[in-house]
């Protein structure tokens, strides 16, 4: 069988052909291997092509578009041997229940916060939002899923509050992180600084220069100290020098031992787990998100203000490209 060939005859888009590439991947894993194997979600188009693609191959049976109930949107494609009987093993449910019982938190918000956690859209099935709480199909990997877990049931709640009571009285807000912690910084930057007015990234990782970028900092100001092992002398330089100039040092660290903890106003703990050489950040970047979204409801107004002239200026000088344009 000439793979390209049978994918060209039903998609001509490159894009549209390295997806059907996927899809026969797992058709043919599943056959050789004689074992389920299931694509990513897809969207009603996507579907739609699948479907074109198993009717070019003849194929008829043995597949399954399952979205994890009736009626669903998005569905991933399951390709299941004789004696499976469904796509439900590939298939994870959460749901999400809002801790402030007056938030009104939408579709965007929940499938932001999960693309914060570093779950990707095709990850993503429905998102379902009622009043009160949100139910997601998803397809993950069980170690993300399980430290995800960890992170949310791991929070201080009172620390946590007390995190964002210091945000929304900051005189002025500075982030540091340096090293890989640089990545965590620059994303909780990105986000506060569109909800508070006087926030700084300190972006440099010498510690002679951090402590020129916050020479000024002292009382009424706030110090987002991000670090985790191997912690970097930088980032506890910078943290020593904004606590004894007598500002208050909000630490995202890994635990007590950390050496930002007993220099912290307040800490909140998030795990940092190492896969081969590369640090694991998802439970971190769980934390920060929810700590965005916080802060975010607290100035609710102000950030739909913010948005709206987002929008307009983004409009009147053609920032973004519209999906027609090529």
């Amino acid at each position: 069988m000439d793979k390209a060939a049978v994918i060209a005859r039903v998609a001509s888009d490159p894009a549209d052909r390295l997806l059907l590439a996927r899809v026969l991947d797992q058709y043919e894993k599943a056959e050789r291997r004689g074992i389920p194997a299931a694509t990513v979600f897809l969207s009603p188009r996507e579907q739609a092509m699948a479907q074109a693609l198993l009717n070019t191959l003849g194929v008829r049976s043995g597949y399954v578009f399952d979205g994890g109930y009736e009626g669903a949107e998005r569905k991933l494609l399951a390709f299941l041997p004789d004696w499976a009987e469904d796509a439900a093993g590939e298939l994870a449910f959460f749901r999400a229940a809002f801790r402030d019982k007056d938030a009104v938190l939408t579709h965007r918000d929940i499938l932001g916060s999960l693309m914060g956690l570093g779950i990707t859209r095709e990850r993503v099935g429905d998102i379902l939002v009622s009043p009160h709480s949100a139910d997601v199909v998803a397809s993950v990997l069980h170690r993300d899923m399980d430290t995800i877990r960890q992170a949310i049931e791991g929070i201080d709640r009172s620390a946590f509050e007390t995190v964002v009571d210091k945000l929304m009285s900051a005189r002025h807000i500075y982030i540091l992180g340096v090293r890989s912690s640089s990545f965590l910084a620059g994303y909780l930057h990105f986000y506060l600084h569109l909800i508070f007015e006087n926030v700084t990234l300190v972006t440099t990782n010498s510690a002679g220069d951090i402590l020129e970028s916050i020479l000024r900092i002292g009382p009424g100001d706030v110090l987002v100290g991000i670090s985790f092992p191997r912690y970097s002398q930088s980032t506890v330089k910078g943290v020593r020098y904004a606590h004894d100039r007598g500002a208050d040092v909000v630490s995202i660290t890994d635990s007590e031992l950390s050496p930002l903890y007993p220099l912290s106003s307040v800490a909140l703990m998030a795990r940092s787990d190492m896969i081969s050489f590369v640090d694991s950040l998802v439970a971190p970047f769980s934390l920060l998100n929810a700590l965005i979204v916080a802060a975010g409801h607290r100035k609710n107004a102000d950030i739909a203000q913010i948005f709206d002239r987002l929008e307009n200026i983004w409009d009147e000088y053609g920032v973004f490209g519209r999906s027609d344009e090529s």
